[in-house]
């Protein structure tokens, strides 16, 4: 963990020009030329997965010149990460509210789960033939992403491995920002009809 350069007691992930510091200085700076101020929040959580292991989160919250941003990223490296977006005016209390509900949703759905087959050979594969997930970087081969699944990383190979089962299939990539919701065909559907 790196200290902060500006108040020497806070996790410093934030780098400003050349500086790293907290996201309580960055928010000071921010609210000064922003002119809004952060309400308080919980540090951290911790919720159970669909697998009912508990998972604990680190909360942060930033102003930034385009909203607040709020996320929750999972105490371990390489692990869940959830981000929530909205205005500089929204109501601080309700984007906390609909990060938590992010997180149950994220934490509700397991997309690859481990089957065995009958000569005992265990293998991966995607439940409900759909895959979600964040990229992250991959600091032992910087050509190809990780891919953060269920909490857990994969490599690009891994991934390819679980696919193997689905050759001669199609194959739907999407890429949505970091800040919404990933939203299948069934949900937008839903949505459509209400």
């Amino acid at each position: 963990m790196e200290i902060c350069e500006r108040c020497s007691r806070s996790d410093a992930y934030i780098l400003l020009g050349t500086e790293r510091i907290c996201s309580a200085c960055f928010n000071d700076e921010m609210e000064e030329s922003l002119g809004v101020k952060a309400t308080a929040y919980p540090e951290g959580m911790a919720l159970r997965d669909q697998k009912g292991v508990m998972r604990s989160f680190r909360i942060r919250k930033r102003l930034l010149p385009v909203g607040i941003m709020m996320e929750a990223d999972e105490r371990k490296e390489q692990g869940f990460n959830f981000e929530v977006l909205d205005d500089l005016d929204c109501d601080q209390d309700q984007l906390l509210s609909k990060l938590l509900s992010k997180v149950q949703k994220g934490l509700a759905e397991n997309y690859i789960v481990e089957d065995r087959l009958p000569s005992g050979h265990i293998y991966r594969r995607m439940d409900k033939d759909r895959l979600g997930g964040t990229v992250a970087w991959n600091g032992e081969d910087q050509e190809t992403p990780l891919i953060i699944v269920d909490g857990e990383p994969y490599s690009w190979d891994q991934i390819g491995k679980i696919l193997m089962s689905y050759e001669g299939f199609q194959l739907k990539l999407e890429i949505v920002d970091s800040s919404d919701e990933i939203r299948w065909d069934e949900e937008k559907e839903k949505d459509r009809e209400n």
